[in-house]
């Protein structure tokens, strides 16, 4: 396994020669259940598949594999599977960039459509392969994108790339909405993003950059940096809201914290710009330019099915002055459920129900004025508190029984936002017609599934490994791999000079291979700040001292020898008196437990339960109340349903309906939605 800084690579090669064959049902009834039984057929095909082959990146990514494939038409040989797979795994074992938490590649062979009759089959070589980062797992953000977007999850592209991302929605109030999202990603994790939305009545453009850095402290385990300019142009009845600003943000993440299975977040934006309307309403500004501190803070996390958030937003503007004007208080929770009985009609079905409430005020401080667009309008289309990506705190009651920015008590003469509100949202889907992202011969095969947990507790060992590396205690011991590598270099250089005899041939290359391994071993331990494989690796310095005995037993043997074999033995006591008494094992434990959580859980989703394809029939309940009103009671709901298309990496899309059963005079009796979201087209 490959380890860099906060990185854990898991490599499986699935492949028995004498073991069950993955062959779909109809084949395994005609054919035989053991590779080794269909010696000599003829390969009418050979293949790579994926998951997401038809991605350009994964199918790029799959090309060279084919180098390594048998010939069609070459006749079976268990020996040569073997051999391919091998090959592709050697090929396939560059290591993930620095801010991933697992990467994990699976490599099968199956069989699929043989013939007995005529000795032939068609010969399938399966790669499963992610690169899931722990830290961005844990938003209740990451979760909602991976049922949508499995490829989220895929190993990415080592080269700078350009993404394209068209959308389409339509609502009464923005009317038919196209939009497009561009941006230029760097294998480093910066990202320079273009987006824009255009109608007759809704305009919305930005230009920003983002990245994020991995870092290891008590307080801070990931850190994100950006800013940009966003414009906006958005319809209230009978007006308009338009808003310009420059903005930069800071965010980040702790380690997941005890008993909450979740890190806590936390994040500050400053903005600059103008907000301007024709509304008039007492107390607000119809234009004027501002300046704005937000803060934000929140939870996130998940255990079993279970998945939630909670997040506070402050700010606090000023206009031109920089006297404090107003301040703006918010919260936002969700929680989500994802109900998979135990029976065979619910293979990769499920019933997700997710809630989500929020809650605002909006407070004038020592006679300022806040802009009219800071108020509450609600409907359809949410905006968002900030311009940090991964991290949507809405600012605004969600109805989808009202067009955008229509949801607000009716006070004569003004049409304008509230100063409060308080909101909920439930959701319910049940999956219909689908097909998995994994085949079936591939995700209840035994032998697929128990080699992924037998990496699995390797993976956590690994990441063991890693994080007692970061124990201060530890520093100490890279001096002694530093002398235990001088040792080394100086025994290798005895031996090469070395003339040894026929009948001591064994032991010199004997001592001399272990020897090279411990070196190598000891070199990747300082590379990567892993010290205990000095004392558990096979190619450990226990076995220098093992496989040299016979070579310091002979005359050959130097009193340099000696003495680099005694060095090496002193400084390997250091080592393992450092992780015996002095490093915090339970702490490192707890840190990889935590590490490997969310991400086991991902991958287990992408195995079992996420759909390649899907089309699911949706559920709505919204209520809201909104204040100042005409009375204490005005509380509203809006109840609907709808369908949703998933393609797997492709795009998204709903449609819908919400009506209102309670509404008032001059508000509407419901409205349609549709959102269509097209994943990445340069994939």
């Amino acid at each position: 396994m490959n380890l860099r800084p906060a990185v854990l690579r898991l490599l499986v090669v699935v492949f028995a020669p004498a073991g069950p064959v993955f062959a779909p049902p109809a084949a395994a009834a005609q054919c035989g259940p053991d590779l080794a039984a269909y010696e000599g057929y003829r390969l009418r095909t050979v293949r790579v598949n994926s998951p997401l082959s038809f991605l350009r990146t994964v199918s790029g990514a799959l090309h060279p594999l084919q180098a390594y494939l048998p010939p069609s038409g070459s006749r079976l040989q268990t020996a040569t599977v073997a051999e391919a797979l091998a090959r592709m795994r050697a090929s396939s074992s560059t290591p993930a960039p620095v801010g991933a938490a697992v990467a994990a590649t699976v490599m099968m062979a199956y069989i699929d459509d043989c013939d007995d009759q005529a000795r032939e089959l068609d010969l399938i070589f399966y790669v499963f392969t992610t690169d899931l980062a722990a830290a961005a797992a844990f938003s209740w953000e990451f979760g909602e994108t991976l049922r949508k977007d499995p490829a989220i999850a895929m190993t990415p592209s080592r080269r700078s790339r350009f993404t394209l991302e068209p959308s389409l929605r339509f609502d009464e109030s923005d009317k038919v909405t196209p939009g497009a999202q561009v941006a230029f990603v760097h294998p480093s994790g910066l990202r320079l993003l273009g987006q824009a939305e255009a109608s007759s009545r809704y305009t919305s453009a930005s230009l920003g950059a983002s990245g994020t850095l991995g870092v290891e402290a008590p307080a801070l385990w990931q850190l994100g940096y950006g800013g940009g300019y966003h414009f906006q142009r958005e319809p209230v009845e009978r007006d308009e809201l338009r808003q310009g600003y420059g903005f930069g943000w800071l965010s980040a993440m702790t380690r997941p914290l005890p008993h909450i299975d979740g890190p806590l977040r936390y994040a500050m934006q400053i903005e600059t710009g103008f907000q301007d309307s024709q509304l008039r309403s007492s107390g607000f500004s119809s234009d004027q330019h501002y300046t704005a501190a937000k803060l934000l803070v929140g939870i996130a996390g998940g255990r079993g099915p279970h998945d939630y958030s909670l997040s506070a937003g402050f700010q606090l503007g000023s206009d031109r002055s920089l006297t404090p004007a107003w301040h703006k208080v918010l919260l936002d929770g969700t929680y989500g459920i994802r109900v998979v009985p135990s029976a065979p009609l619910f293979d990769h079905r499920a019933l997700d129900v997710s809630s989500r409430f929020g809650a605002g005020w909006l407070t004038p401080l020592g006679g300022g004025q806040a802009p009219q667009n800071e108020r509450f309008f609600g409907g359809v289309r949410s905006r968002r508190f900030t311009d940090i990506p991964d991290w949507d705190l809405r600012s605004t009651p969600v109805m989808r029984g009202y067009p955008s920015n229509r949801f607000f008590a009716t006070l004569t003469g003004d049409p304008s936002g509230r100063e409060h509100f308080v909101s909920l949202s439930l959701t319910a889907a049940v999956t219909g017609w689908r097909r998995p992202l994994l085949p079936k011969e591939v995700y209840t095969n035994d032998q697929f599934l128990g080699a992924i947990e037998a990496e699995k507790g390797g993976g956590r060992a690994t990441l063991l490994s890693y994080h007692e590396s970061r124990d201060p205690a530890v520093a100490e011991a890279e001096g002694a791999a530093a002398l235990v590598e001088q040792a080394l270099t100086a025994l290798e250089e005895e031996l090469g000079a070395l003339s040894v005899p026929a009948d001591l041939a064994a032991a010199g290359e004997s001592c001399r291979t272990a020897v090279d391994d411990a070196l190598g071993t000891v070199q990747k331990a300082r590379e990567r700040k892993t010290y205990r494989v000095l004392l558990t690796n096979v190619q450990s310095l226990a076995s220098v001292s093992d496989d040299c005995r016979d070579m310091l037993a002979s005359p050959l043997a130097t009193p340099e020898m000696r003495a680099a074999i005694k060095r090496i033995e002193e400084q390997r006591a250091v080592v393992d008196d450092i992780f015996k008494t002095r490093v915090d094992r339970a702490a490192a434990e707890r840190k990889a437990a935590a590490d490997f959580a969310i991400v086991n859980r991902a991958l287990d989703a992408l195995v079992h339960e996420i759909n390649l394809v899907s089309l699911d029939p949706v559920l709505v309940f919204d209520t809201a109340h909104v204040g100042p009103a005409p009375t204490t009671t005005f509380v509203r709901y809006s109840v609907g349903g709808g369908l949703r298309l998933t393609l797997g990496s492709v795009a998204a899309f709903t449609v819908g309906y919400a009506a209102n059963p309670d509404r008032g005079a001059h508000e509407p009796a419901g409205a349609f939605f549709v959102d269509l979201k097209v994943f990445d087209l340069f994939r």
